[in-house]
Parts: structure tokens; sequence; C-alpha cells
């Protein structure tokens, strides 16, 4: 595989993992799904989902919205290509608008560890996602 290979397969990686993001964000839920292998694994919060229809069942609440709540930024990713299999480590914070007086605040914070494939088409897709959650905010004390 030349260096240009290369480049372009971590642009099209680095692509599913913010796909991911504005997806989610905007409950693109079918959409969200095919960035995943049918055997899939997906790991968050101390479970584990396997294949399409199990993953299905995590955002099965999700509705489409041109105007989300949330907004998930990805930073740092750090990809590694094999030929058809790579893999990802990729900083993620999740900003929420919905705070108290509409003011947005750092929800969330952690880490994608991602293992991807190429499919026979040609797309890259999540094989194993595991979501570490790494920071949530502190309470605010108030004065009375």
């Amino acid at each position: 595989m030349s260096a240009a290979d290369a480049l372009v397969d971590e642009l099209r990686i680095r692509g599913v993992i913010e796909r991911y993001c504005a997806l989610l964000d905007t409950g693109a839920t079918d959409e969200l799904l095919e960035l995943f292998d049918a055997s899939c694994t997906f790991a968050m919060m101390g479970r584990t989902y396997r294949g399409r229809a199990e993953l299905a069942s995590v955002w099965a609440g999700l509705r489409r919205t041109d105007r989300p709540a949330t907004l998930h930024a990805v930073v740092n990713p750090v990809i590694t290509v094999d030929g058809d299999h790579a893999s990802a480590v990729s900083g993620w914070a999740m900003l929420d608008r919905s705070g108290q007086g509409g003011a947005t605040v750092i929800a969330l914070a952690g880490r994608y560890l991602d293992r991807l494939a190429r499919g026979s088409d040609g797309a890259w897709r999540f094989t194993d996602r595991r979501v570490l959650t790494l920071a949530r905010p502190a309470a605010v004390e108030r004065s009375s």
C-alpha cells in the first residue's frame, strides 16, 4: 500500500468516526447503523451489544432533528491502517445545550476505541466500538 493510499484510508476512517457523531446528534438511526458491520460489537456504560439488531435498541428513542440538543465533537484521532483492517483511538466531548437556562455545558467526555474493516463494497465500518466515559460534570454548589 502506498503512502497516498494509507492517507486516503485514514481520511475515510476519520470520516466514519465524524459521521457517527453527526448522525447520533441528528437522530438518523438507520444511517447510523449502516456505519457498523452486521456482526459488530458495541460497548458503553457497562453493556455490550452484538450485531445491528441489538445495537438498534440503543438508539430506538432517537428522533430525527435538524436542531439537535447535543453536539458530539471528536478530537485527536490516532488511526492505524493495516490492509483492510484498522484501529483508532479518539477523544470525544458531548456538548449539551439543554442545561439550566439554556446554557451549553460539556455533559460528558471520553474516548472511542475502535476497530474497523473495509467491506466488499469498499466502505469502512466499525467492527468493534468501545465508548469510555472519562469525565462528567461536577455538581455545582449553590450558595443560598
